[in-house]
């Protein structure tokens, strides 16, 4: 790789007595870097581009790429970054005998006598006299070791990578079998239940709801695998449709009254707009509210109540509107508020008063939220409560929704009932 800078040339015009000759002139900027032998370091004559002075170092690299013997004008080295160009000296030079710039050469491919490949950078940098370049530096350092140990973790990362694609592909292809079971398992208990209600006996009603319960456990921790497997493949798939987010919002919250109330929670909603028409992903939202309900609702001790409010505020220019589920539970201590929203943790880690879970519903929370340009925010206080507020983008406040649009609200209670019972399903009821 090769880059010019029109800042770094050497100019004696200043002291000329100081440089009258060629050692003089090259001993002072050069010669400390010789000594060292680390750097090469070769000083090279104008017009004519021959080497007048050079460390061993520099002359190793010259016996290393050159193929004529005492050719020491027409140096010639291959780089890799950019197809294995040769770069020939001379023709930088003839560059910097115009431009008066000093080039620099990054990670540039060297083929040693037995072979081996060496990688260099450094610089080539004209000496100025009176107006006019009379002399040439190139130095140069090897990086072989930091190159091949950035080529083995890019060697390994390219490794990495293609064992998480088959590791998502094998997560997708197994949750899609372990789904189809429980779907079939959890459409037997309905039926059961719808055609032999008569002939269940309350023990028997007992083990079939402990059966969908647990049946409904596995669908959650499924879905949750899928939907985390899919973004992390890309293959999620948005359908952003215009919905009226008031509503929405008020008919999740019906959804689960059911729940809350078996656990003696009282939910409230409060919004400060009567409608509110947003595009988003109606499947995604109920998905972000549903959990955030989840976890409200889980860590708010009976007798307490959670509260949904929604409002509308402005930021950099932009509307957005706020929907904010705030609860009475133990709250989140300051060390894990960073990690929350990260795979696998969970607060109530060694507390057994509530029950377990994956550790993964927050994660998925800040992802989808993610695809449908949002923003979560949290706040907590440890034994007090949590806020968590999401933020969503408001693009056109005037539109009008469809009759589509319309209908799939109409059919959305029934959907969302059955959808809090998968979500709500780690929930010991009556407990």
């Amino acid at each position: 790789m090769v880059k010019k800078s029109n800042n770094a040339c050497l100019n004696n015009n200043d002291n000329p007595s100081a440089f009258d000759s060629i050692e003089d002139y090259g001993g002072i900027y050069a010669d400390r870097l010789m000594k060292d032998n680390i750097m090469g370091v070769g000083i090279y004559s104008c017009p004519d581009f021959q080497l007048i002075k050079a460390n061993q170092k520099y002359l190793s690299f010259i016996q290393s790429n050159n193929k004529k013997e005492n050719d020491n004008t027409r140096f010639i080295i291959s780089n890799s970054i950019e197809g294995s160009q040769e770069i020939n000296l001379e023709s930088l030079f003839m560059n910097i005998m115009k431009t008066k710039e000093t080039i620099y050469l990054e990670e540039i491919e060297s083929i040693s006598n037995d072979d081996e490949i060496h990688y260099l950078n450094g610089h080539l940098t004209p000496i100025v006299k009176d107006g006019n370049i009379n002399k040439i530096i190139c130095a140069l350092y090897e990086t072989t070791e930091q190159i091949l140990r950035m080529k083995q973790a890019e060697l390994k990362n390219e490794e990495l990578r293609e064992a998480t694609e088959l590791q998502d592909e094998f997560l997708l292809m197994i949750t899609h079998e372990l789904k189809t079971p429980l779907l079939v398992i959890a459409t037997t208990i309905q039926a059961i239940e719808l055609r032999c209600q008569p002939e269940l006996s309350n023990i028997m009603i007992k083990y079939l709801n402990k059966i969908r319960q647990n049946t409904y456990r596995q669908l959650k921790l499924v879905n949750d695998i899928l939907d985390n497997t899919r973004m992390n493949s890309g293959l999620f798939r948005l359908n952003i449709i215009r919905v009226d987010i008031i509503q929405l919002s008020r008919t999740i919250i019906e959804s689960i009254s059911t729940i809350a109330e078996s656990k003696r929670i009282k939910i409230s909603f409060h919004s400060a707009v009567k409608k509110l028409v947003i595009e988003t992903d109606i499947n995604l939202y109920e998905r972000i509210l549903l959990k955030l309900l989840c976890n409200a609702v889980k860590y708010t001790p009976p007798g307490k109540s959670v509260e949904v409010k929604i409002y509308q505020m402005e930021a950099n220019g932009s509307k957005e509107v706020c929907i904010q589920v705030k609860d009475s539970g133990i709250g989140i201590p300051i060390d894990k508020k960073e990690l929350i929203f990260e795979r696998f943790t969970r607060v109530d880690k060694f507390d057994n008063r509530f029950a377990g879970g994956t550790g993964i519903g927050l994660y998925l929370v800040k992802m989808l939220v993610s695809m449908i340009d949002g923003e979560i925010k949290l706040e907590s206080k440890e034994g007090i409560g949590s806020i968590f507020t999401l933020i969503l983008p408001i693009k056109d406040t005037n539109i009008n929704m469809s009759i589509m649009d319309t209908v799939i609200m109409e059919n959305a209670n029934e959907r969302l009932i059955a959808a809090a019972d998968i979500e709500f399903s780690d929930i010991h009821y009556g407990s």
